[in-house]
């Protein structure tokens, strides 16, 4: 990346406008969050990212505010629920300018093999295909800790941020490194539903009247390149780091 490409980032970053945290997200009570070496999880918004062992505490605090970044940015410019498409090339064009590898987003629809399927089994649908076996094991182990612990400040902000009674628009990704850059395998989902999506781990979606679309890739963050602008991102965030991350205890 030339220093010309570093100055034109740092003005997107600068000028990028990001949507305001949700009253009811402000109001729930800040948990800080003490990142390790260890496999962890944590909410980003509308995002659950599961961490590796080994990861270290910089790249996971990267990979959480870049992405971070990211969505607020889209949530500003587009409508979540109700213009996914739009959203997702906006959400895909702030990583790439901060230094994510990122292909084109293609979403197919989900075909249930019985009357009612739950978000998981869509969820493991499509890491199966990008993600490795840990990683896999690992977003089995956060789901279900969402599940059990539904009235936590990380279930809580994800559903608030996630998706409303009917329409939902979320990703969950497992990140690695191999101690330079960092890889991710993210699946991305989108629904719309008569059901009434209240804790969406709990939900039974009724197949005949939902339309669920996902879509998986494998990106990768180029730590030289995001390196160049971290500073400029944590800026850009302030408070909206913390008030809408919270970690997964598994």
């Amino acid at each position: 990346m030339t220093t010309i490409d570093i100055a034109v980032t740092k003005r997107f970053i600068a000028e990028l406008e990001l949507a305001e945290t949700p009253p009811a997200v402000a109001e729930l009570p800040y948990v800080p969050i003490a990142l390790t070496t260890e496999k962890s999880a944590s909410v980003a918004d509308g995002s659950v990212v599961c961490f590796t062992d080994g990861l270290s505490v910089q790249h996971k605090q990267d990979v959480l505010n870049s992405t971070l970044l990211a969505q607020l940015a889209a949530n500003k410019k587009y409508d979540r629920e109700k213009q996914t498409k739009e959203w997702y090339a906006y959400y895909r064009s702030v990583l790439e300018q901060v230094g994510w590898v990122v292909s084109e987003w293609h979403f197919t629809r989900y075909q249930a093999a019985a009357a009612a399927f739950q978000v998981d089994t869509v969820v493991l649908q499509i890491l199966t295909a990008v993600a490795t076996g840990n990683e896999i094991a690992l977003a089995i182990a956060v789901m279900e800790a969402l599940k059990q612990n539904s009235e936590s400040r990380a279930s809580k902000l994800f559903d608030q941020q996630s998706h409303t009674a009917s329409d939902g628009s979320f990703q969950i990704s497992c990140a690695s490194g191999d101690g330079e850059n960092v890889s991710m395998a993210l699946g991305a989902f989108s629904f719309s539903t008569t059901t009434k999506v209240t804790k969406i781990f709990w939900t039974e979606f009724n197949s005949s009247q939902t339309d669920m679309y996902k879509g998986g890739q494998n990106v990768v963050l180029n730590e030289q390149v995001y390196s160049t602008v971290r500073e400029d991102v944590i800026k850009k965030l302030g408070d909206k780091a913390k008030e809408l991350v919270a970690g997964i205890e598994i």
